[in-house]
């Protein structure tokens, strides 16, 4: 007697319009790929024996294996769309809280590949543009820094960095100044610091 198959047609093509139908990916045994594949190699058997049989039993038998593959296919492709979206999710977010349980042992290392690579990635390609084309904030409470000098000879009527106006200034004027404007007059033996 030979021994059971427990992936029929009909448990196949549940699982696959169960994974069509919901968004996350769902639960499956441990064992359903190769079960799957002991459900080929048991149709394949059929079809071996068929041929030697009626022709319209063998064509029968050759459209079911036909079918069963197609849906073995489609069950993969659909969790492992799945997988790379969750792994996309988990790469631009780093988020702890997705839920790995639904994945199969060989889903859960294609996974954490794929996060991997996506990683490594973003980390070369977006990591420099991200920190390069950062614009430096100014903090709000940030002064320019004064220095208070004391004017040596007669300064007059200049034009600052900002494009603002300072002077006349007399002998012995003391007057506050932007740090910058005030060190230049200073090295220039105009003012001294008080």
């Amino acid at each position: 007697m030979e021994k059971d198959v427990p992936i029929t047609y009909e448990t196949l093509f549940e699982l696959v319009m169960r994974e069509k139908g919901r968004e996350e990916l769902q639960k499956l045994e441990p064992g359903v790929y190769s079960d799957i594949m002991s459900y080929i190699d048991h149709k394949k058997k059929i079809v071996s024996s068929a041929q030697t049989t009626f022709s319209s039993d063998n064509d029968h038998a050759m459209q079911q294996l036909r079918n069963i593959r197609r849906l073995a296919r489609e069950l993969y492709e659909r969790r492992e769309k799945k997988i790379m979206n969750l792994a996309l999710i988990k790469s631009r977010t780093g988020s702890e809280a997705i839920d790995l349980s639904p994945l199969l042992e060989d889903e859960k290392m294609l996974f954490m590949s794929i996060v991997e690579k996506l990683d490594t990635s973003r980390g070369s390609v977006v990591g420099p543009i991200l920190s390069e084309n950062r614009i430096p904030q100014k903090k709000a409470e940030e002064k320019p820094a004064k220095g208070m000098v004391k004017f040596l000879t007669e300064v007059p009527k200049f034009v600052g960095k900002e494009l603002e106006v300072y002077g006349p200034f007399s002998k012995d004027e003391v007057k506050e100044l932007p740090k910058e404007l005030a060190d230049v007059l200073v090295s220039r033996q105009k003012a001294v610091y008080l």
